[in-house]
């Protein structure tokens, strides 16, 4: 049974990889911005509005490059 789920698997070529991802670069783990979901501080995505719609606050020490894209 183990040899038979091995077996199943297959390794993935960089342009598969990238299709999975959405051919998007991956953010910058310097970057960290944060969101509020009833009064629970929670960090996300720089690049992305909070589920309320705001925009994120910026922890201290994130390089502005991380809001070059920002969708407005």
């Amino acid at each position: 049974m183990k040899k038979q789920i091995l077996t199943l698997g297959n390794v993935l070529g960089k342009t598969q990889q990238k299709q999975i991802n959405g051919g998007q670069p991956m953010p910058d783990p310097r970057c960290k911005c944060f969101c509020y979901l009833n009064s629970t501080k929670y960090t996300t995505d720089c690049q992305s509005l909070c589920p309320n719609g705001d925009i994120p606050g910026v922890y201290e020490g994130t390089p502005a490059s991380c809001f070059g894209d920002y969708p407005m």
